[in-house]
């Protein structure tokens, strides 16, 4: 093979890269991804409007309302009772308008170290457990929301 002929698959090669990473890029921007935003918080660990899109982002913000509840309730533990911190956050997605989930974490309020996961899929659990909403329902808004934190 000449040295031309080498350049010219390499070359036709990179094109291909190049035109699957395009369509990589619009069936991502189709398909969209979902957005955590932290609205407001008592606790200083979080920021207003701090915003996290992307699995792993998501999975960060996930263990991060881990920790800090674990880091309160310690703090409960073995200093003077404070209570617990209110934190407000929502869940969006960037090509669905109509998706979104607004909620509240208490911090400190749970024992254990609760994800963000697992705390909105214990709220689906009492709704359903309480009878505000149908298993059906129920179920299918716990696939949607591990789907969030599991793409």
């Amino acid at each position: 093979m000449t040295k031309l002929e080498s350049l010219k698959l390499e070359l036709k090669a990179t094109e291909e890269k190049v035109r699957l990473l395009k369509e990589i890029i619009e069936l991502e921007e189709q398909t969209g991804e979902y957005v955590i935003t932290v609205l407001w918080s008592e606790n200083g660990l979080f920021k207003e409007e701090e915003t996290y899109t992307g699995l792993v982002e998501i999975e960060m913000i996930n263990e991060k309302f881990a920790d800090v509840n674990a880091a309160v309730n310690m703090e409960k533990k073995y200093m003077e009772y404070r209570g617990y911190d209110k934190t407000k956050f929502e869940i969006t997605h960037t090509n669905n308008k109509d998706f979104r989930y607004t909620g509240r974490y208490d911090l400190g309020d749970y024992s254990g170290q609760f994800t963000l996961e697992n705390h909105i899929l214990g709220h689906i659990e009492g709704l359903l457990a309480n009878g505000f909403e149908s298993k059906e329902t129920c179920e299918e808004w716990a696939k949607e929301i591990r789907g969030i934190f599991h793409e």
